[in-house]
């Protein structure tokens, strides 16, 4: 009975924290769609560990900011650090920011 419910404990852990990253995900790309504008970032960092991603930087009206995008493994081998990079952002909330 006590493996039953760390089990179901876990699970709930697990789906908790899968939901909470999906929905960052989606107001990410909801922020940017609303009212995109496009700049073009560096790659200042890559990373695999258990996914591969960038962390790109960019500029709005003087102000750096860090994108971190997962990518594919064609796309990670691809580029190099100092590469450019299309970023599209929302203008309201420069924060929120995908790879174009």
């Amino acid at each position: 009975m006590l493996h039953n419910k760390k089990l179901l404990l876990a699970a709930l852990i697990f789906l908790s924290a899968w939901a909470f990253i999906r929905y960052r995900e989606r107001l990410t790309i909801k922020h940017v769609n609303e009212d995109p504008r496009s700049t073009v970032g560096v790659l200042v960092k890559k990373s695999e560990y258990k996914s591969y991603t960038f962390h790109v930087k960019y500029l709005v009206n003087e102000r750096s900011y860090i994108l971190k995008a997962k990518v594919p493994q064609y796309v990670y081998v691809a580029r190099n650090m100092g590469d450019t990079l299309p970023v599209k952002y929302s203008n309201a909330k420069p924060r929120f920011a995908i790879l174009d």
